[in-house]
């Protein structure tokens, strides 16, 4: 009987490290590139609707690391009516956690929407008008980097198990 865990012919750790590199990998690629083309893609259909900004800010957010450039957190409060309600939000991306290096990253974004002097557009969710965003768009460096580390850690992987497979024979 083959064991997978073949400590012996020194095969087993290939397995071991060559299944959480296959897994590392489908994480990365899922968790880069496919749920932000998922958000992105469900809001295309969504309205754009102007909306006023309450207020907005670049927050410094200290990295840990002694000598490393600051990155800077956006803060932003807006308001919009939808369908005859008013809402208030503070999501500014379909990405999560949105960190930049520019501390006028917030500003070069939102020139892109701006209809006057404090008015924007806003994207809503039609079926839940409390959810929206003010800066939908694909982060081209973090797409292709998300595919580049997941498609890596995935193949290094799945030849990791093969080897270990086969060698255990």
């Amino acid at each position: 009987m083959i064991s997978l865990l073949n400590i012996k012919k020194g095969y087993g750790l290939f397995f071991i490290f060559g299944a959480c590199g296959f897994f590392i990998g489908l994480f990365l690629f899922f968790g880069l590139v496919m749920i932000p083309f998922y958000d992105y893609g469900r809001s295309m259909f969504w309205d754009k609707v102007p909306t006023v900004i309450l207020e907005k800010d670049m927050v410094e957010v200290s990295g840990g690391r002694r000598h490393s450039s600051p990155s800077y957190r956006p803060e932003i409060s807006y308001t919009y009516t939808y369908e005859g309600s008013r809402y208030v939000n503070n999501d500014v991306s379909n990405y999560d956690n949105v960190l930049s290096k520019d501390p006028n990253w917030l500003d070069r974004e939102l020139e892109h929407s701006r209809q006057g002097v404090n008015t924007f557009v806003a994207w809503v969710n039609p079926s839940n008008p409390s959810e929206s965003y003010l800066v939908r768009n694909i982060w081209k460096s973090t797409t292709f980097l998300g595919t580049l580390m997941g498609v890596v850690f995935a193949f290094v992987g799945l030849i990791l198990v093969r080897i270990s497979l086969v060698k255990a024979n």
